[in-house]
């Protein structure tokens, strides 16, 4: 008999912690595609020890699995697979090509990070650049828009361009499809709260 209600209880006991188990979440779990760790750490501007690279990973981290891509990052002699990656200012000519960076801005860049869909850049083409102290966000920011408005494209022709400032010294550039950009333009919203849209506008 005691056997019994010593079962008995061991089942009651066993019962309510599953019960309490599918009600907890862990802080990795997903909602809405976005993990509680990074919906409580997504900040406002990036710190002062924030890197261009780093800025990208926070908003690559926000995508759930199926929205992730073959993506790339960092440059052609230094690339990352499924992941951004830094951009060796040694090759900071490359800019140009990357993200259509103006060749005259180039030196006004001493940081840069990438991430681009892996098969075509035209379908969807991110970085991160750091400016050196006294270059204009908006200088820039401008700069680049409307170089990428008078691109030819080939290979795929992008659908939407983005630029934006987060704190006073990164500047964001972004284009590629609808479809990738509008998830893209969802993860920085919540990577960043306080990024200044300078440029969200169709190309073409």
């Amino acid at each position: 008999m005691k056997k019994l209600i010593s079962l008995l209880l061991a089942f009651a006991l066993a019962a309510v912690m599953l019960a309490g188990c599918k009600e907890s979440k862990t802080p990795g779990d997903v909602s809405d595609g976005i993990s509680t760790d990074a919906q409580t750490t997504a900040d406002t501007e990036p710190a002062e020890e924030e890197s261009a690279l780093a800025m990208l990973e926070k908003i690559w981290a926000l995508y759930a699995e199926n929205e992730r891509f073959a993506a790339a990052g960092g440059d052609v002699d230094h690339s990352v697979a499924d992941a951004p990656g830094c951009f060796d200012m040694s090759n900071a000519g490359d800019l140009s090509y990357f993200l259509h960076i103006p060749e005259g801005q180039i030196a006004n860049i001493d940081e840069a990070a990438t991430l681009t869909h892996m098969i075509n850049l035209n379908s969807f083409t991110s970085g991160v650049v750091h400016l050196k102290p006294g270059v204009s966000a908006s200088d820039l920011a401008k700069a680049v828009r409307d170089e990428i408005k008078e691109m030819r494209w080939m290979c795929g022709f992008p659908d939407r361009l983005i630029v934006a400032s987060v704190g006073e010294t990164y500047v964001l550039i972004a284009f590629g499809t609808e479809e990738y950009m509008s998830v893209f333009s969802a993860k920085l919203s919540v990577a960043f709260r306080g990024a200044q849209i300078l440029y969200d506008e169709p190309i073409g």
